[in-house]
Order: C-alpha cells, then structure tokens, then sequence
C-alpha cells in the first residue's frame, strides 16, 4: 500500500504507480481508467468498481455516496453494521465515563470487540483505530472508577471479556481493578 491517503478519510490508498488493477489484473489506460476504492484503498479499474455508497463509518462525509470496488461492495449486512457501530462508538468515546449510561456504551463497545475476530472482511484501517479508541476509553472510565473506588462488578465482567480480545487490556497484576472493602460493601447495600 502507499502512503496516499484520502482526505479525512481512516484508510490509506495503494498508490497510483500500478499498471494494472487489484482485482481484474487489466492494463489500466485511456479507456479502462484507475480509481481508488474509498473502502479499502485499493486501485481499481471502472468496471470493477461501479458501486458507490455513503461511508461516513471510514471518516468521509456522509453527505456523499463514494466509489467502492466489488469485494467491498459485496460485504454483509452484519460487517457494515459492526463498522458503521464501531466508528460510532469512536465518535461517543470521548464523552464515555463511568455513569451507569458509560458503562452501558463500553459495554456495547466490548461487544463490538469481541465481534471483530468473528468478521475477517472487516475494514483492516477501521479495526486498529477502533481496538485503540475503545482500549484508552476502557482505561480512563478504569482510572475514575478506581479514584472514587468504586470499582463495580460490571467493570470486573468488561474487563474480563476484554482482555480476551486485546493485548492491551491485559492489566499488569497491580493495575487490575480490585474491589475495596468499602466498595464491596457498597455494592452489597451494606455499610460498614
């Protein structure tokens, strides 16, 4: 791949010095001209790539539809849903804390995780900013839920579903939430 990349768009596109088409292998010239998949970067000629979609989960503006070639056009319905949902979830992710709704949208964002490893058409651009944005989200909802020491059971059950799924999320031993006495006892309506 290149390092051409289309404007505020997460995917990078392969670069325009190939003679030929990713897909089809034709001679690119005056009539079978290249063009750039928005969806996955690749350089392809008009005949494979004569659909075009809205791709706002990529970045573009969603006001457009985009040029896509035929393998991206004929993704599923479920890894245009798990795109479209995990770009969502990169959106929301900044407001993402440790209410009960924060714990409900990494909650929804653990389980768009756990999906990735299912669907290998996924876009390969979208999933490394995906696994990286809810991976820091993870942490800093961790981190205030660990200063109030609070640290809930929900917390516990994300973090243990998540570090299956993320070499990140293996917290080293000393980092690990743990659940104070006082927060235990919080949890069990009981006070201490």
């Amino acid at each position: 791949m290149g390092t051409a990349q289309s404007k505020s768009s997460l995917i990078i596109w392969q670069s325009d010095q190939s003679p030929v088409c990713s897909l089809c292998h034709e001679r690119f010239g005056f009539v079978n001209r290249r063009h750039h998949c928005r969806s996955c970067g690749r350089l392809v000629c008009s005949p494979c790539s004569p659909y075009t979609d809205i791709l706002w989960q990529y970045g573009l503006d969603d006001d457009y539809s985009y040029r896509i070639c035929d393998e991206c056009a004929s993704k599923s319905i479920t890894v245009l849903s798990l795109e479209r949902n995990s770009y969502a979830f990169t959106l929301d992710a900044p407001f993402i804390d440790d209410s009960d709704d924060g714990l409900d949208k990494l909650q929804q964002g653990a389980a768009i995780l756990c999906d990735l490893d299912k669907y290998p058409a996924f876009n390969p651009y979208l999933r490394p900013y995906f696994i990286q944005c809810f991976e820091k989200t993870f942490f800093r909802v961790v981190n205030q839920l660990v200063v109030r020491e609070e640290a809930s059971e929900r917390l516990h059950q994300l973090w243990a579903v998540c570090r299956k799924h993320s070499e990140i999320c293996d917290i080293p031993v000393e980092q690990q939430p743990v659940l104070s006495l006082s927060s235990t006892s919080a949890l069990n309506g009981k006070n201490r």
